[in-house]
Protein backbone atom coordinates (compact mmCIF):
# COMPACT_ATOMS: atom_id res chain seq x y z
CA UNK A 1 0.00 0.00 0.00
CA UNK A 2 0.86 3.65 -0.10
CA UNK A 3 0.91 4.00 3.68
CA UNK A 4 -2.43 5.81 4.04
CA UNK A 5 -3.63 3.54 6.85
CA UNK A 6 -0.39 3.86 8.81
CA UNK A 7 -0.54 7.64 8.46
CA UNK A 8 -4.20 7.67 9.54
CA UNK A 9 -3.32 5.61 12.63
CA UNK A 10 -0.47 7.95 13.57
CA UNK A 11 -2.71 11.02 13.16
CA UNK A 12 -5.52 9.38 15.16
CA UNK A 13 -3.10 8.57 17.98
CA UNK A 14 -1.81 12.16 18.13
CA UNK A 15 -5.32 13.63 18.25
CA UNK A 16 -6.91 10.77 20.24
CA UNK A 17 -9.18 10.22 17.24
CA UNK A 18 -10.90 7.28 15.64
CA UNK A 19 -10.79 5.93 12.10
CA UNK A 20 -13.91 5.40 10.02
CA UNK A 21 -13.00 3.34 6.98
CA UNK A 22 -14.54 4.49 3.71
CA UNK A 23 -12.95 1.71 1.66
CA UNK A 24 -15.61 0.05 -0.48
CA UNK A 25 -14.12 -3.44 -0.03
CA UNK A 26 -12.73 -3.36 3.52
CA UNK A 27 -16.28 -3.38 4.88
CA UNK A 28 -16.49 -7.07 4.00
CA UNK A 29 -15.31 -9.90 6.25
CA UNK A 30 -12.74 -12.35 4.91
CA UNK A 31 -11.19 -10.13 2.23
CA UNK A 32 -8.22 -9.02 4.34
CA UNK A 33 -5.42 -9.93 1.96
CA UNK A 34 -6.95 -8.71 -1.29
CA UNK A 35 -8.00 -5.39 0.26
CA UNK A 36 -4.73 -4.82 2.16
CA UNK A 37 -6.79 -4.39 5.32
CA UNK A 38 -5.07 -3.12 8.46
CA UNK A 39 -4.05 -5.90 10.83
CA UNK A 40 -5.79 -6.68 14.11
CA UNK A 41 -2.72 -5.29 15.87
CA UNK A 42 -2.96 -2.02 13.94
CA UNK A 43 -6.69 -1.81 14.67
CA UNK A 44 -5.90 -1.95 18.39
CA UNK A 45 -3.68 1.14 18.16
CA UNK A 46 -6.77 3.34 17.87
CA UNK A 47 -10.49 2.67 17.39
CA UNK A 48 -11.47 1.62 13.86
CA UNK A 49 -15.01 1.53 12.51
CA UNK A 50 -16.73 0.01 9.47
CA UNK A 51 -14.06 -2.61 8.80
CA UNK A 52 -15.09 -6.25 8.34
CA UNK A 53 -18.67 -5.70 9.38
CA UNK A 54 -20.54 -7.22 6.43
CA UNK A 55 -20.47 -10.77 5.08
CA UNK A 56 -18.76 -11.00 1.68
CA UNK A 57 -21.99 -12.18 0.03
CA UNK A 58 -23.98 -9.15 1.26
CA UNK A 59 -25.65 -7.49 -1.69
CA UNK A 60 -26.98 -4.01 -2.36
CA UNK A 61 -24.90 -2.01 0.10
CA UNK A 62 -25.26 1.61 -0.96
CA UNK A 63 -23.74 4.95 -0.07
CA UNK A 64 -26.91 5.64 1.91
CA UNK A 65 -26.27 2.48 3.95
CA UNK A 66 -22.70 3.68 4.54
CA UNK A 67 -23.91 7.12 5.61
CA UNK A 68 -26.44 5.59 7.99
CA UNK A 69 -23.69 3.47 9.58
CA UNK A 70 -21.04 6.21 9.70
CA UNK A 71 -22.96 9.28 10.87
CA UNK A 72 -23.79 7.95 14.38
CA UNK A 73 -20.11 7.22 14.98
Amino acid sequence: GAGKSKLAIEIAKVFKGEIISADSMQIYKGLDIITNKVSEEEQHECPHHLISYLEADHKHYTIVDFRDAAVPL
